[in-house]
Order: structure tokens, then sequence, then C-alpha cells
């Protein structure tokens, strides 16, 4: 059995990786309340033999998120374990990451170390990355699939979070009611992309500055015809490639839906324009709130840092249409591509005779990539509206007017 190691719990704001140390101790009433509240703090465990800290969890409640690290002998990060807590209860390991050294002098996280690296999925599918040898000495990758269960921890009580640790037989000596002097949180959860106002791409004639490039575009909004809906199977998707796609968990009722453009124009080139969103209206209403739109193969718990479940584009356009309907309209899109003399003539508007179900399709932004898809609704809860945002002007900011 593995020795029990004697420690003390500090809570506090967290482990700046800077400083290499813990900072701002918080007290266990302050991360009581933390706690019961949602909001973020972290608990250390620290060695009553030489004040060494093996092991951190790190907790954000309201955003349902806890991380674990373990440290070695030589303070290095070696063992990240992420998780996500679940509507169902637990904690659901997203991912786990760990990285071997060497020698007790290799830097943490150095080029060479081995790393290893295991992300979960809510299906099961367990996708696992070795690179025994750094970054690089080549990569073994494989993917399994096991029971959804296995995946899942107990969520532990306040006073019970040093569970976590991993770090087999712990006593707990004593916990550590020090505080230190107000210090900013050193780490904060992944925080996936968020939808931002995507009402305000559809404003005529704002004009934006474009990061890093210097250039001042205004913004247009031009029909893009009408997106014939059969099923109410509603999806966004790269034309060139709709079978097989899967339709956003919030349907809509069949129907015709207008969908329309933000274009933005280039000032200094006014013949150059760019498609930066395409909006589907399913209510003529203003947006209260905006959410995702997601499919049912969706992901939102393995999200990190301004990520976002979107779909791919490999030809340069994007479009909506209704799933049921996919294997006749990519015949009419396929025929459509080859007809065109470049790609002049989009926005277009596709029309299946057989079942009257239509595509509208549009150039997407830059070109290839993956985009985003944010649902809209009214105050009531009611689906307003579907936006692809094409990324354009993610980053770009608005010219005051003169």
């Amino acid at each position: 059995m593995p020795e029990e190691i004697t420690v003390d719990l500090v809570y506090c704001e967290g482990f700046d990786p800077e400083a290499r140390t813990l900072v701002g101790r918080i007290g266990v009433e302050e991360a009581r309340r933390r706690h019961a509240a949602g909001e973020q703090f972290a608990v250390a465990a620290v060695t009553a033999d030489g004040g060494r800290v093996p092991a951190l969890v790190d907790w954000a409640g309201t955003q349902r998120y806890a991380r674990v690290w373990r440290f070695d002998e030589q303070g290095r990060r070696v063992h990240q374990t992420q998780c996500r807590l679940v509507p169902e209860g637990g904690l659901f390991v997203t991912e786990v990451r760990l990285w071997t050294y060497d020698s007790a002098g290799q830097a943490e996280f150095d080029r060479g170390a081995g790393q290893e690296t295991i992300r979960n999925f809510r299906s099961g599918r367990v996708e696992h990355e070795a690179a025994p040898a750094g970054e690089g000495g080549g990569m073994r990758a494989t993917q399994t699939q096991v029971d959804p269960a296995t995946l899942v921890v107990p969520v532990p009580s306040f006073g019970d979070l040093s569970t976590l640790f991993g770090l087999g037989p712990v006593r707990v000596r004593r916990v550590d009611d020090a505080i230190d002097p107000a210090t900013a949180p050193p780490w904060r959860p992944p925080v996936p992309l968020p939808p931002g106002d995507p009402t305000a791409l559809f404003e005529p004639g704002v004009r934006y500055s474009l990061a890093g490039s210097g250039s001042t575009v205004i913004t247009d909004v031009r029909p893009a015809g009408v997106a014939r809906l059969v099923s109410g199977q509603l999806a966004a998707a790269d034309p060139g490639w709709l079978d097989g796609v899967d339709p956003f968990t919030t349907p809509v009722a069949p129907g015709a839906y207008r969908v329309d453009l933000a274009v933005i124009r280039f000032i200094d080139q006014p013949d150059h324009t760019r498609v930066a969103a395409a909006r589907l209206t399913v209510v003529d209403a203003p947006v209260a709130s905006w959410e995702p739109a997601l499919t049912a193969s969706a992901e939102p718990l393995m999200l990190g840092e301004g990520e976002f479940q979107g779909f791919g584009v490999d030809s340069g356009m994007a479009c909506f249409f209704d799933v049921a309907a996919g294997p006749a309209l990519a015949e009419l899109s396929d025929q459509a591509v080859a007809d065109w003399d470049g790609m002049a003539d989009l926005p277009a508007e596709l029309v299946d005779p057989a079942t009257g179900a239509s595509l509208v399709q549009f150039t997407s932004g830059w070109g290839d990539g993956a985009y985003p898809t944010w649902l809209g609704r009214t105050a009531e809860g009611e689906v307003a509206c579907f936006v692809v945002d094409l990324l354009v002007l993610r980053e770009a900011e608005i010219v005051p007017s003169a």
C-alpha cells in the first residue's frame, strides 16, 4: 500500500505559476461561503514535513468546473485533471494531462518532457495521445470506447474536497486558517466563446476597424433568400458536405424563413466585400438572450477557453438547410458549384422541386474554417432566429462617428 502522507489544508485564491507559490490565503469560513455560493477558490495540500505542495484543487461551482494539479518533489506540475459537474450528478473527468521529466533539473513543461493527454467524451469515447520523448519524439494516438459511468466521480462536499487530490492515503493534520491581504486569483475557469451581441452585426452603416489590419469596413444587410424547411430539422453546414449532418436540437416548425446576410465592405476597396454573418429569422421579434445552437452530438462540457461547437467549412461556403432534404439538396449544390464562374453569384437559393425544400448558401467570411451558430430567444423564451457567426468582426472595434 502507498505510504500515508500528512498534510495541512490551505484555502486560497490559487497557485501562481509565475511566483511558483500559493497566493491569497482566505481562511476556512470564507472558502466555505464561496463553495456554497458557487464562487471560485482553491484548496491545497501542504506537507507537514517541509511545506511542499503536492496537490491542489481549483473549484468554481457556478461554472461547474474543477481542476486538480499534482506537483513533484521539485515543485513542477506533473498531472492535471479537469472535471465538469454534470446535470445528472457527479464530476465528469473531461481531460487528464501528464508530464514526465528526465531529471530533477529539467524545466517545467520543457519541450522534451514526456507528455500524455487523455480526453473523455460524454458518449464514452476516450482519446489517448502519448509523446514519451516530448514534442520532437513522435506521438501515438489511440481511441477506445468505455462505459461513460466510469468517467464520473462523486461530487465531494466542502470538507471532502481533499479526496480529489489523488495522493493515496492522506491524513489531514490541520486546516490553516490564515488570511492574507486581498489578492487577485491567478486562474479562472475556461470560458467558451461567448455569443456577444449577434444583433449588432446586422446594424447597417456601422464602421469597424478590423483588428491587426488597419482596414476600416462598413456594414450592410442584404437578403440572401428563403430557407424552406419541410421537417423543421434546421442545420448549418458546408453545402459541399451535407450527408450525415446533425440538425440543431432546437427544431423550428416547417415553413419558409427569411435569410439575411451581414456584409462588410472595405472603405478603401469598395468592391471588396465579405459575409460576416447569416441570420435565419424564425420570429420577427427582439432577441433578449443568446445561446449556442447545438446538435445532439455536441460536447459543450469539452469546450476550453475561447472554444465553440460549430461546423467546418472546406469549400469557402456555408448554408442553412433542412436535414430531411439533405441528399436532394446536396446534388443541387454540387451542380451549382460546377456551374458558377467564380463566386460572384453567391448567395444562392437552391430549391428541390420534389419536396419544395430549399437551401440558402453564402460565402463564409474569410473562407475555410470552423464557425459557430447562435440561437436567439425572445423575452418569452421563444426562438427568434439562428445566426451563423463567420467571426469576421469578432475582434473588430467600432469606429466612432465623426
